[in-house]
């Protein structure tokens, strides 16, 4: 691992003790979640017109994240750090452009803690009613989303400030859930015929199935799907967050990558799959459009069908497995906070870790974040959207493909650059660069959405107060008698 002059292994204050697969299932922790539960059955609300195609659609968008993939993996065997993608990009194309992108990446992480939080309120009130015990879908309740919301969350920040370690550990069960969870909703939804589905619907909950008349699918309803679908692979994004914290980063954090990938697009395709095989789409569709849409979702399809017992464990599993999804999405935003510290854009007290060697501080900041997101979303009814965690994953592979381009071109470069502007990186490159402008305008602008739900807006707002924040480091560096740029394209940091 590279490190700054004059600093040895002593001087780092993040725990090297994790691996590899801590690293994988930290991804699939982070994805595995409201992306497949939910958005993949609800993505029919938005574009009705993708009919059959939505599991095509999961499929072909893990294949779409193949050059952001290779592009990470290198990236990691090089200069592994907690700060990923913001390290990178502030390192091969400017600063400013990787902070700009790193921090419209965190403002929608935070944005899914609160809305994640949210949404535990619900499957946590749909696990009640299922089991027959009507108070407990109090949890459904404004107050109920606030009190059970906020205790998630910083029983997940106690977590994380005992050490990574024990976040590691942690997770590495619920891994276990989130197997148990994907192998169930596919085995019962491949088994099950659409036309027992139908008959349940239309008898236990007396919904009647219309198929309507929709237009062919076209451009912007695919590839709209397709940027949405990006929120459920959003985690691969946090993967390599943990590159401050592995043994041996340079090559676990890449196969960590790897491996995420991989799991993630069988697990997604084949669970979409079978969700739409019980479930057609003018099921799914008419679901939607009733009073009982609470319904459509993955386990909410899924627990019409199973056997009552199985039903029970399989809405508690996913329950759990929502809440869970709060701890990689913590990790992720805390670590940027903390390598924002490092290159002193943010105060140094961002660094500071306690004796379990966590982040106490930037780990506070994040989670006291979500908790304001998760009140507002409770009160108010408005939330970081799902699109802007899209667009800044995509904005995040096209800004990483212009660094491999800038040093491609570059004629004198540091040993690790020359390890990530090969061929086959910029090959990658501009095929990353064209998936992100192909796809981003699909969903920019939302119909029929007020101003301060479109995305363009939230962009807009994101890249204006991170330019007002990155100037005022400028002007306080250049108080210090120092060049913030210089300073931080001069070397890596050493976690």
């Amino acid at each position: 691992m590279l490190q700054i002059k004059g600093m040895g292994p002593d001087t780092y204050k993040l725990a090297k003790v994790v691996g590899a697969f801590v690293v994988m299932i930290s991804a699939i922790s982070n994805e595995y979640g409201a992306g497949i539960n939910y958005v993949a059955v609800n993505s029919l609300s938005v574009y009705p017109s993708m009919r059959n195609l939505i599991p095509i659609a999961m499929f072909m968008t893990g294949l779409l994240l193949i050059p952001k993939v290779y592009m990470y993996q290198m990236y990691a065997k090089v200069a592994s750090r907690a700060g990923s993608s913001y390290v990178w990009i502030g390192r091969s194309l400017h600063p400013y452009l990787g902070f700009v992108m790193q921090f419209i990446f965190w403002f929608s992480v935070v944005g899914s803690i609160g809305f994640v939080s949210y949404a535990v309120g619900t499957t946590t009130a749909q696990a009640f009613s299922y089991v027959g015990f009507q108070p407990g879908t109090w949890f459904a309740t404004q107050l109920g989303h606030i009190v059970i919301g906020i205790t998630i969350i910083w029983l997940i920040f106690l977590l994380h400030y005992t050490g990574v370690r024990n976040y590691g550990f942690v997770i590495s069960i619920l891994f276990a859930l989130i197997l148990f969870s994907a192998i169930s909703i596919i085995i019962i939804g491949m088994i099950t015929s659409p036309a027992t589905f139908n008959s349940i619907v239309q008898t236990k909950i007396g919904e009647t199935i219309v198929t309507p008349n929709l237009p062919p699918v076209g451009y912007s309803a695919f590839f709209g799907t397709m940027t949405i679908f990006l929120f459920a692979y959003g985690g691969l994004s946090a993967a390599p967050s943990l590159g401050g914290e592995v043994r041996n980063p340079e090559k676990d954090v890449s196969r960590g990558i790897i491996y995420a990938w991989l799991t993630s697009l069988v697990l997604f395709s084949l669970v979409t799959f079978a969700i739409f095989h019980v479930s057609e789409w003018p099921t799914t569709i008419s679901l939607l459009s009733s009073n009982k849409a609470y319904y459509a979702t993955a386990p909410g399809i899924i627990s019409l069908v199973a056997p009552h017992a199985l039903g029970i464990v399989v809405t508690v599993v996913v329950t759990i497995v929502l809440a869970k999804t709060i701890a990689p999405l913590m990790l992720s935003t805390s670590r940027t906070l903390f390598a924002f510290g490092e290159d002193r854009v943010f105060p140094s007290i961002f660094t500071r870790t306690n004796r379990h060697k966590a982040p106490h501080v930037a780990l506070f900041i994040s989670a006291f974040a979500g908790s304001v997101i998760l009140v507002e979303v409770s009160i108010v009814g408005w939330s970081i959207a799902v699109i802007l965690r899209a667009i800044s994953i995509l904005l995040m592979i096209a800004f990483l493909g212009f660094g491999v381009l800038n040093l491609a071109l570059k004629k004198e470069k540091a040993e690790w650059q020359k390890k990530v502007s090969g061929v086959a990186m910029v090959l990658a490159a501009i095929a990353g660069i064209v998936i992100a402008f192909v796809m981003i305008p699909s969903v920019l602008i939302q119909p029929h959405q007020p101003l301060e739900f479109q995305p363009y807006f939230q962009l807009a707002v994101s890249v204006f107060v991170s330019t007002l924040i990155y100037l005022a480091a400028k002007i306080a560096a250049k108080r210090r008698g120092e060049n913030l740029d210089q300073n931080i394209v001069s070397r890596l940091p050493i976690e």
